[in-house]
């Protein structure tokens, strides 16, 4: 949401106050005096001082149609020099009356007289924003901005943020991009909003050419890694899109589940599996990782060979989880790669717990086989043939046995 810009009154009071004891300290010479920029000072004449003395005791009293009225009058004798302070003090009485268009038109008077007034240009400006002039409110922040000595960058973001407001999104990345060269330290959400900008465009390139500038900022910043990532998918680039994930996800790991998924489905899909198990390892550190994780952390080991370090893994969870599905998995590990007699054990302590698992009786049976101990091998193929689902394979698995039984007796 953009800021509200509001009018600088309380200032224009204190120079009420100041004009009042001007009038005291000055009376004999018939005028007093206001300062411009620079600390000069401008005399102004008699009737100027009496329409403001009277202007303020209505002021003062919240009366602000006959405030108005001796600044009116005296501005209708079209005077050839009008004191700045009458510019600021009529528009605000129209703008507490909420007439925003006749306080802009004051200002506009005064911006005319007095175009180098940092008062009269921000009260322009922030009248002109109420008024959703948004461009108009924003090129006066600018030429604010370049009139102030003291220079104040919260004056170019007011200016953005109207540009951003009026859609006249490269003019906004333009006052952005400014207040990011004039910055020792930048702040983030100049750049977030550029980014999005470009992204809202379509414009990758631009978008990553500021999401590197941001990181070179802010590298300990997930969320443009996340960007980073964003850009280099929706570019096709899975492994940059991986390795910016990676980089933010370390410096900072997410919340929220799904994110972590992101991850793990773009390691699967470029067959990277120890990254997999790398980062379902952090999910169990802070224990947001589920069963499901720890069968894919043991499938990461065994699809690199490392065996071993999947079943040590398996047994370190299933010594505080005896699951059927993390026994079962361990035995599928160890039966395809072939180590049977642990293969069987391991089978044995999965139907232990879910006997009714007819694919543990057929892997069994097939591990048994392999070793040719028949007599173990009937048994499971015998049990399997109780579950529809296989009840042709080990079928025709034991006729197969029946068939070498024979030859060999023969």
């Amino acid at each position: 949401m953009p800021k509200r810009h509001s009018l600088k009154m309380l200032k224009s009071l204190f120079v009420l106050m100041f004009i009042t004891c001007s009038l005291v300290c000055t009376s004999s010479y018939g005028y007093a005096q206001e300062k411009e920029e620079g600390g000069e000072t401008r005399d102004f004449t008699r009737e100027a001082q009496v329409a403001l003395v009277e202007a303020q005791e209505f002021y003062s009293n919240n009366e602000y149609a006959k405030a108005r009225t001796p600044l009116l009058e005296y501005l209708a004798t079209e005077p050839e020099e009008v004191p700045v302070v009458l510019y600021q003090i009529l528009a605000t009485c129209w703008y507490l009356d909420g007439n925003y268009e006749e306080a802009q038109k004051v200002y506009a008077e005064g911006y005319s007289a007095y175009p180098k007034s940092e008062e009269i240009l921000y009260n322009y400006a922030a009248v002109s924003y109420e008024l959703e002039e948004y461009i108009k409110s924003a090129q006066l922040f600018e030429e604010l901005y370049d009139v102030k000595v003291e220079k104040d960058l919260e004056i170019l973001y007011q200016a953005a943020v109207c540009y951003y407001t009026a859609e006249e999104l490269e003019e906004a990345v333009r006052v952005f991009d400014k207040m990011i060269d004039l910055s020792e330290k930048p702040e983030s959400s100049w750049f977030e909003t550029i980014i999005s900008i470009y992204m809202e465009e379509g414009n990758n390139d631009k978008a990553e050419e500021y999401i590197l500038k941001a990181l070179d900022v802010f590298p300990l910043m997930r969320k443009y890694w996340q960007f980073l990532a964003g850009i280099r998918l929706e570019e096709s680039n899975y492994r940059g899109a991986a390795s910016a994930l990676e980089i933010g996800y370390t410096i900072e790991p997410p919340e929220e589940r799904n994110q972590w998924t992101n991850l793990l489905d773009l390691y699967t899909y470029l067959r990277v599996p120890l990254r997999t198990a790398k980062s379902l390892e952090t999910l169990m550190e802070e224990n947001a990782a589920t069963e499901e994780d720890y069968i894919r952390i043991a499938q990461a080991y065994a699809d690199t060979f490392r065996v071993d370090k999947a079943v040590s893994f398996l047994d370190s969870v299933i010594s505080k989880n005896s699951s059927k599905d993390l026994l079962f998995e361990k035995a599928r590990i160890l039966y395809d790669a072939r180590r049977n007699k642990e293969a069987i054990k391991a089978l044995d302590e999965c139907l232990a717990v879910d006997p009714d698992n007819g694919y543990a009786h057929i892997l069994k049976g097939f591990a048994a086989w392999d070793m040719e101990d028949w007599k173990k091998m009937k048994e499971a193929f015998t049990m399997a043939q109780n579950f529809s689902k296989y009840k042709v394979q080990a079928k025709e698995a034991l006729a197969v046995v029946e068939d070498l039984e024979r030859a060999r007796s023969e």
